[in-house]
């Protein structure tokens, strides 16, 4: 009797252990989402400038030299920022067992590298200029699907995809894992 209720103890202890181990590898990778997600941001604005504000205090060449200068940083990181984004937002087209056809809203880097920076809000993602682009999403036996199964998912529903190269140059993309959800219809 005593045996037995140290092994249901011991084996209690190791289920509760595994569970911790599990929940600090989600957050593990959930933070590290969250840092590419951050290093993102910073490679469009460099965090340790802001916008120039108007300010009296500044005169209209300084203003332009500090517009210069962001549009400089701007345009030396529309590669790497091209580079880095691997991510795909979007409403699913069509499905079939090897790919999901998926209509997404990008960031249209051309306009952006071309914009003035004064005249961007940088704060807000959907601020930033847009275009939409079609991908086909190649699904491959290393495809996580974290939420649904391919089999659920269905033309009309919301989609993220996270893909193993840049989004940029392909309208073809193999996904590392996809988060397929239901969207709710406009309201008229």
């Amino acid at each position: 009797m005593r045996f037995t209720f140290q092994a249901y103890l011991s084996l209690i202890f190791f289920i509760i252990l595994f569970m911790l181990g599990a929940l600090i590898f989600y957050q593990e990778s959930r933070i590290n989402e969250l840092a590419k997600t951050l290093a993102f941001y910073g490679k469009i604005l460099p965090l340790d400038q802001s916008l120039p504000q108007a300010d009296a205090g500044k005169t209209k060449s300084e203003e332009a030299r500090i517009a210069e200068q962001q549009t400089m940083n701007l345009n030396e990181n529309i590669e790497d920022i091209k580079n880095s984004i691997r991510e795909i937002r979007g409403v699913v087209r069509k499905v079939s067992n090897e790919s999901i056809m998926v209509d997404a809203e990008i960031i249209d880097l051309e306009k952006l590298a071309t914009a003035d920076p004064a005249k961007i809000d940088f704060s807000k993602l959907e601020n930033l200029p847009k275009k939409q682009n079609t991908y086909q999403v190649m699904i491959t036996p290393d495809t996580q699907f974290p939420t649904r199964k391919l089999k659920d998912i269905k033309e009309g529903n919301g989609i993220i995809v996270y893909v193993k190269s840049g989004i940029y140059d392909t309208d073809k993309v193999e996904a590392e894992r996809i988060v397929a959800f239901a969207v709710k219809p406009k309201q008229d």
